[in-house]
């Protein structure tokens, strides 16, 4: 398909209004300039080539998206899972691992906020080799090396062992996370990634829903083949990210145009939504300009009719691989200097150190609580750990709901800021509530906490991706803030490490709960124009040249033809020369609409 052709103006009105259009493959026979009036059917992505209906092109996209969903997101869930199981579950060996080796509350925090610090240093050039030599088999490699790791935590003997390994497995799994987001941005639309994000992110919880009763049966088999409970924990639950390794390698795919599980014609429909929504830069995070456009305006699902440009990755090489990725040292730049990245990665700085605090320490903080009951006698470690995984229960399931109609409503901010603002009010009520005694209440508002932290994961991963232009960029920009935040996950456990020696939690509970609401305040009150900077106001400025876009949602425009002006502004071509348009500018809309009177063709 040849590459879309810059708007031209000359004189009003044109003499030839399909050459006027620039879209005479299109629509053909049209008779008004640049589709204003009443355009003809447009087709959707590659598909035009191939001689498919919008209609038809978008249920092949929506298709493609349901076999991806089916195939790509399990994968994907079980890297996260395996990942988190791997770096959470000595929150249920420390409740017999730490007297055995000498770990003290502080030294326990500092082991367990270790980990960020090797997270975050391999962050980024992680990413970049993602980028470098593919998702399938980076993430394989990883998986290996975090597997390996996690195993070997089966025979530490001592707290600097235990520091040092904790930071050896954050280097090895900095750059799964990230990654995972990487493949979703390649096989999904911007503006219909939540729900897969939020699938795949629902992974955190999960992995302690299921991590809570494999942990209490392998405490439970203390003793087997010489070994103690907590050694069992770090062998048993290493040995399936070796597993996974394999998995990855044979059924993930690169991006889009290698999904060979589609048909060239599913592929060739999801690459065209996916290429226009990175040319339109994805959706709006408070409320989805993009969709509500769309939903006026009949079109469907990303940007039916648009085409990805030569030359893309989206428009393939005409063998149906896709163009390798261009990472050059300018858009790891653009991607680092980005505001979004750190206005983001300080609120996911306050919020990781509610969130890791607790992560590491419920387990702890449960055993407290029990003891603090009055019940006769200390419940076993496998009965804690099993109490331990229900609040991550009720989260994983108000996580999906929560994305669910956060994808369905198309707002985003909301969704996130008041979760956190639930969490924050719950840790800032549990140290009174601990004081009164009765374990009940604080074990409710531990739920709570649990759910305001996590419930809206994915949600704000979807919003912040959709900051970023290009996938690759994407890549990058995720991973420096992901980087960032990492801080919090280092502050989270040692702070509560270290105010919490005697095992009183209240007072460091109070500390993340603060933490917190600074997030949710953050998050409400983010300006999008700001965050999206320099070009956000190109576009403003592209629809205001334009004379008719509807300047209150975000520059999305009324017209198909300001998408195509919006993916020459993204591809950095602009808006022709003076020279080039006949040194006049662009009709104003209400000689347009005269025009088309004449023509007959208002309606």
């Amino acid at each position: 398909m040849s590459p879309r052709q810059p708007r031209e103006w000359g004189s009003w009105p044109p003499a030839d209004p399909v050459a006027f259009s620039g879209r005479g493959a299109a629509r053909s026979g049209a008779s008004d300039p640049g589709g204003i009036c009443a355009p003809a059917p447009r087709l959707h992505g590659d598909a035009a080539g191939a001689g498919l209906a919008a209609g038809e092109g978008v249920a092949l996209a929506r298709a493609a998206e349901r076999a991806i969903s089916w195939r790509v997101l399990p994968v994907l869930l079980g890297c996260v899972v395996v990942s988190f199981i791997d770096r959470t579950n000595l929150s249920f060996a420390s409740l017999t691992m730490n007297a055995d080796i000498g770990l003290s509350q502080a030294a326990y925090g500092l082991g367990a906020g270790a980990f960020s610090l090797g997270y975050a240093a391999g962050q980024v050039p992680s990413n970049i080799a993602l980028v470098r030599f593919g998702a399938p088999a980076w993430l394989a490699a990883l998986c290996v090396a975090w597997g390996v790791t996690a195993g070997a935590f089966a025979w530490v003997r001592s707290p600097a062992g235990f520091v040092a390994l904790r930071l050896l497995l954050g280097l090895c799994e900095a750059g799964a996370i990230p990654g995972v987001w990487s493949v979703v941005g390649q096989l999904y639309p911007q503006d219909r990634t939540t729900l897969p994000l939020v699938v795949i992110e629902s992974g955190i919880t999960v992995s302690q829903v299921l991590g809570a009763p494999l942990a209490a049966a392998l405490l439970a088999a203390d003793g087997f083949a010489g070994l103690k409970g907590w050694q069992l924990v770090f062998l048993g639950e290493a040995a399936p990210a070796l597993l996974l390794a394999a998995v990855a390698a044979v059924l993930l795919p690169a991006n889009a145009a290698s999904a060979r599980f589609l048909s060239p014609q599913q592929r060739a429909a999801l690459e065209g939504e996916i290429a226009a929504a990175q040319r339109r830069g994805g959706s709006g995070g408070n409320g989805d300009c993009g969709g509500r456009h769309r939903a006026r305006h009949g079109g469907t699902g990303a940007g039916a009719g648009e085409a990805p440009l030569a030359g893309s990755k989206a428009a393939g090489d005409g063998g149906g691989r896709g163009a390798a990725p261009q990472l050059s040292v300018r858009t790891v730049l653009a991607a680092m200097r980005s505001r979004i990245v750190a206005y983001a990665g300080a609120w996911r700085i306050l919020h990781d150190t509610g969130g890791s605090g607790l992560l590491f320490f419920t387990p702890l903080i449960v055993a407290a609580l029990a003891s603090s009951g009055g019940a006769v006698g200390q419940p076993s470690a496998s009965v804690i750990a099993l109490w331990s995984g229900f609040p991550y229960l009720v989260t994983s399931i108000l996580h999906v709901l929560n994305g669910w109609h956060s994808q369905r409503t198309g707002e985003r901010r909301l969704h996130l800021g008041l979760c956190w603002a639930l969490g924050a009010t719950a840790l800032l009520a549990m140290p009174p509530a601990i004081a009164r005694g009765p374990p009940g209440a604080p074990f409710a508002l531990l739920v709570l906490a649990h759910v305001g932290l996590n419930a809206a994961n994915g949600v704000q991963t979807s919003w912040v991706s959709s900051f970023f232009g290009s996938p690759e960029e994407r890549a990058v920009g995720l991973a420096a803030y992901n980087t960032v935040a990492q801080i919090g996950g280092f502050l989270g456990p040692y702070l509560l490490g270290a105010l919490s020696g005697d095992h009183h939690y209240g007072p460091a509970l109070g500390v993340l709960g603060a933490c917190l609401a600074a997030a949710a305040a953050m998050v409400l009150a983010l300006s999008e124009p700001w965050a999206r900077g320099g070009r956000w106001r190109a576009e403003r400025k592209r629809t205001s040249d334009d004379g008719g876009g509807d300047e209150s949602e975000g520059g999305v425009s009324g017209d198909g033809g300001d998408e195509e002006a919006a993916a020459l502004l993204e591809s950095g071509h602009g808006r022709p020369a003076p020279h080039q348009r006949g040194g006049q500018p662009p009709p104003p809309p209400q000689q347009q609409q005269q025009h088309c009177i004449q023509l007959g063709r208002v309606t």
